[in-house]
């Protein structure tokens, strides 16, 4: 997915488009999430690289630190194509043609004009979906994934634990069912056949007649 969405082009348009699938990947943010943002909803002074407020389900706020991908990446489009939100705490980062806030159908105009879900599966959510994943693979603990992720209950993070397990499950099988070449060992010390023993002789000492007294 990241050498994907590192492929569109550097217009207007693509760039856009990767922001907007890059907060999925790097943010583990909803669709609904993304369209939503604000540049106030920025703060680039903290954490390393910043924050970002996504306003999720039932408007429950999260804060999520900014990776250096994503940090780069909001600060060249606000440079290249948002110059004038400058200043704007309420001005949309994703906008549409017409300077209005993007709305849901066109992302996926988008998408579908670089064939990104016919060509290779990809949709908003499944990114989500890998970032989520990854946190698993890495052992973050379940319920700071929970709040990363803006679940409502553990339940429901849950389900990406069971989906790494299927995974590995999965890759498991695939190793256990690969076809084994014989095991051969290399002719050649240390290998090479060894020598049968030489039987053991012992050298016959004088001969003891085991009856007592005189012979």
């Amino acid at each position: 997915a990241e050498s994907i969405i590192a492929g569109l082009p550097a217009n207007w348009y693509g760039a856009r488009l990767r922001l907007l699938l890059g907060l999925g990947l790097h943010a583990a943010a909803r669709i609904d999430e993304i369209l939503k943002l604000n540049w106030g909803d920025i703060r680039w002074d903290e954490s390393d690289h910043g924050l970002i407020t996504l306003d999720g389900k039932g408007g429950k706020e999260r804060n999520i630190a900014l990776t250096g991908w994503l940090g780069d990446e909001l600060a060249r489009y606000k440079r290249d194509w948002a110059p004038d939100a400058k200043g704007f705490a309420n001005a949309p980062i994703f906008l549409g043609r017409k300077k209005h806030r993007l709305a849901h159908k066109a992302v996926y105009s988008a998408m579908a004009r670089f064939d990104l879900k016919s060509r290779y599966g990809l949709h908003p959510h499944l990114l989500r979906h890998v970032a989520l994943s990854e946190l698993v693979r890495g052992n973050v603990p379940l319920h700071d994934i929970k709040a990363y992720a803006g679940h409502k209950s553990i339940t429901t993070t849950e389900i990406y634990l069971h989906s790494v397990a299927a995974d590995t499950r999965k890759a498991a099988q695939v190793l256990t069912a690969r076809p084994r070449a014989p095991h051969v060992l290399p002719a050649g010390p240390p290998y090479a056949a060894a020598k049968p023993a030489t039987p053991h002789h012992r050298t016959p000492g004088p001969h003891r007649d085991p009856r007592p007294g005189p012979h």
